[in-house]
């Protein structure tokens, strides 16, 4: 018979495997159906934030190791670095590979490295190899009850369950959506086992995994550490409480791995305070959580399971205190056979601070959900083995795979919205996956005569509203600049740049035909602007909603943008660069 634990070892292999495929899925679709005469970005969901990540990729690899946000053409220090996008950007500077290659590749990886360091957790919390198996099987596939809402509904915004639209709160949609979340995920797990091991065993040496952990997030993900010391602190707190004694030594074991971590975080708080223009993206641009409700039923039947694990913990602790005060014997549930009882306090310590966190008045609450959805899996996988485990024949084996296809069909709903939208060349921003080869061209071109520190002024999307209605105009291929060309852009990014309201404003103005040429040149002047990149298409008039109404912004009249397609271009814009979807001028 084959040996039980290279059984368990390829299935966590093949499952693995499988998940990562899936979650590669909507990019496979996109470079395999590329249409003619267009580029794949090698991007589906939230292109803009994607942009930003292969921008400062982009910068590594230019060799610069403090970051600049490209996206905002105000004055920087230039003190903030990150060590994961500079490790990518050394890598695509050695590799001379294509940037979204190597950026793929770590997803890959550091969505393998995050299973991996699952599968070490789940051997150190529970002997039960079938336990084991149903919360890695959960962890790979469950998200919640957002399929039951009809999926992601943009009208109802934070209204809806997070499976939908927060890939950070669920493991399959972290791997799917960034090499960042993969990575960061992978060092939680690290952190959180190491926490438990140095608890358990009272060694200070197996800290050291947590340290380096810590240490790391704080530089890449500060806002990991929040969430990972909140719950070990509380986790000290209930253990000292259940033992009633202080334990000196465990909590100087976790002060030791605080110091460890202070560094990178105390830093990269330090470079957000002097930097006002990283100071606004991560501060002065709420994301904040949705009702808890929302949560909830976003983590969907697994947190349902996890739940019951707590409540039957809560009540079998307080049987175990009036057996003491009556000097009964202790009795053992058969349910808790197979946990150390440490390791399920400390998942479900996890559990609960996990998503308590998110609702710390910060303005970035939502994003320290990120790996609340590890012990509610690993919890509901060891529950439900409890609660099918007398079942007769191989009913244990169909309920639990019932259970886990009964928690997925969101992460489907996600995949299969996301392939449409390739499909039809849309994202779930106003950015669209596909490229023109003359954009790309564009851009190749705006790279080879230009330095990253020259900064472009992009004109509005003349379509823009044909793939996001009701979000008219937006800059033309104003993410795609930093990202591609590796130039700063004056109006990029709805967060990452400095007051981008007004500044979307200034633009449309800037290109609307009835624009005096002063209020332009005091625009180019004041913000050093050197390229001015035009959509062609603007010179067909007002831009039209797929209704055929016209588009309005910033007034009562229809919008009518310069024509410099066929029109003299004012003498302080040069036509550098034309091909039949760009132009490019350089402001002399």
């Amino acid at each position: 018979m084959r040996d039980p634990a290279v059984k368990e070892r390829a299935y966590y292999w093949v499952l693995g495997a499988l998940t990562l495929f899936l979650a590669s899925t909507p990019y496979l679709y996109g470079w395999l159906h590329t249409p003619p005469g267009m580029v794949y970005t090698g991007f589906s969901y939230n292109i803009d934030d994607s942009c930003v990540y292969l921008s400062w990729m982009r910068q590594a690899q230019n060799g610069h190791f403090f970051l600049h946000n490209q996206f905002s053409t105000d004055p920087q220090r230039g003190v903030l670095f990150n060590l994961f996008f500079l490790a990518l950007g050394v890598i695509v500077r050695v590799t001379h590979l294509a940037p979204i290659a190597v950026y793929h590749a770590a997803r890959v990886f550091g969505g393998a490295g995050f299973l991996a360091a699952v599968v070490g957790l789940l051997r150190q919390t529970t002997s039960d190899a079938r336990a084991r198996r149903i919360g890695y099987a959960f962890l790979c596939f469950a998200a919640g009850l957002g399929w039951l809402w009809g999926g992601y509904v943009p009208e109802r915004s934070y209204g809806q369950p997070i499976d939908v639209w927060q890939p950070e709160a669920i493991s399959f949609l972290s791997l799917y959506f960034a090499p960042l979340f993969a990575c960061a995920l992978a060092l939680m797990v690290v952190f959180m086992a190491s926490a438990l091991r140095t608890e358990h065993s009272g060694r200070l040496r197996d800290a050291w995994p947590a340290m380096l952990a810590g240490a790391l997030l704080g530089n890449f993900h500060s806002y990991d550490v929040i969430h990972l010391f909140a719950v070990w602190f509380v986790y000290r707190i209930v253990r000292d409480g259940t033992a009633r004694r202080f334990d000196l030594h465990a909590w100087l074991r976790l002060v030791v791995v605080g110091v460890a971590a202070l560094p990178t975080t105390a830093y990269v708080y330090w470079a957000t305070q002097v930097e006002p223009v990283f100071h606004q993206r991560a501060f002065a641009s709420p994301t904040l959580s949705p009702h808890i409700r929302w949560d909830l039923a976003g983590f969907g039947i697994p947190v349902a399971l996890a739940a019951w694990a707590l409540a039957r913990e809560i009540r079998q602790r307080r049987g175990e205190r009036a057996r003491n005060q009556s000097e009964e014997p202790p009795a053992t549930s058969p349910r808790a056979e197979g946990w150390g009882r440490d390791a399920r306090l400390f998942l479900l310590t996890w559990a609960v601070v996990g998503i308590a966190v998110a609702y710390i008045p910060l303005p970035f609450q939502r994003k320290m959900l990120m790996g609340a959805h590890v012990p509610i899996c690993l919890l509901a996988g060891a529950e439900l083995a409890a609660l099918t485990a007398n079942l007769p024949g191989s009913f244990p084996a169909i309920a639990a795979f019932v259970t886990v296809v009964l928690a997925a069909p969101s992460n489907v709903l996600w995949m299969l919205r996301d392939i449409d939208r390739i499909s039809a060349n849309v994202g779930s921003t106003s950015h669209p996956p596909y490229l023109k080869r003359t954009e790309v061209a564009a851009l190749d071109f705006l790279q080879s005569v230009s330095r990253p520190e020259d900064a472009v002024l992009v004109s509005p999307d003349a379509s823009a509203q044909n793939r996001f209605p009701g979000v008219p105009l937006m800059p033309y291929l104003s993410v795609f600049v930093p990202a591609m060309a590796g130039n700063v852009v004056f109006d990029g990014h709805w967060s990452e740049t400095a007051d981008y309201g007004r500044k979307l404003g200034l633009t449309r103005r800037f290109f609307r035909a009835t624009t005096d040429d002063t209020f332009r040149r005091a625009l180019l002047a004041d913000n050093g602007i050197r390229y001015v990149l035009y959509d062609n298409r603007l010179a067909s008039g007002v831009p039209k909603y797929p209704s055929g109404e016209p588009v309005i912004v910033g007034g009562d009249q229809p919008y009518l943008p310069v024509d410099w397609l066929h029109a003299a271009p004012p003498p302080y814009l040069t036509p550098v660069y034309r091909n039949a979807a760009v132009t490019l001028f350089q402001v002399e």
